[in-house]
């Protein structure tokens, strides 16, 4: 089975959408913005300090960066990390995916692969040491097609 991807921002935040250790970061930050503004609060009207609307403030925008870390770091990774190329994949009855770019075909073995995931509009095949993986966008392949990737995915990268 061979498949050309051409990526896009939308698949790109789509993944950082979904992705458990990007929305976990954000919660963390989210959390740290919550701790940080109570402390300011408490400071501010127990103890009348000056200082005290400033990190209520610095608490505020700590929060809000953690609402947005998704988003954020989705534009980052596509303007820093995406390759813009198109790039093909092809599935085989083999030992694993061979990714062509430009010609340059490199093969990469099925034991190099996390557990396979889904998202409304992706199947997103990570890398086991890595943040990255192999993104496939569901437009890019026949309905027959997806379904047999799917079970392809399902028999070789362990998907859940």
């Amino acid at each position: 089975m061979r498949i050309v991807i051409r990526l896009t921002l939308t698949d790109v935040m789509e993944v950082n959408r979904w992705e458990f250790t990007q929305r976990l970061k954000g919660y963390l930050t989210m959390g740290l913005g919550a701790f940080i503004s109570i402390v300011g609060l408490h400071v501010w009207i127990v103890q009348d300090r000056p200082g005290a609307p400033g990190v209520v403030l610095i608490g505020g925008l700590f929060g809000l960066l953690g609402i947005f870390a998704t988003r954020i770091a989705g534009i980052c990774a596509w303007l820093f990390k995406t390759d813009k190329r198109s790039y093909t994949l092809e599935f085989g009855s083999g030992d694993g995916v061979k990714v062509t770019i430009d010609g340059e075909q490199r093969g990469l073995e099925w034991g190099i692969f996390a557990p396979c995931y889904k998202t409304p509009n992706l199947l997103v095949l990570p890398f086991l040491k890595s943040a990255d993986g192999l993104i496939i966008p569901k437009r890019c392949c026949e309905p027959g097609e997806l379904e047999l990737l799917r079970e392809l995915l399902a028999r070789r990268a362990k998907s859940a």
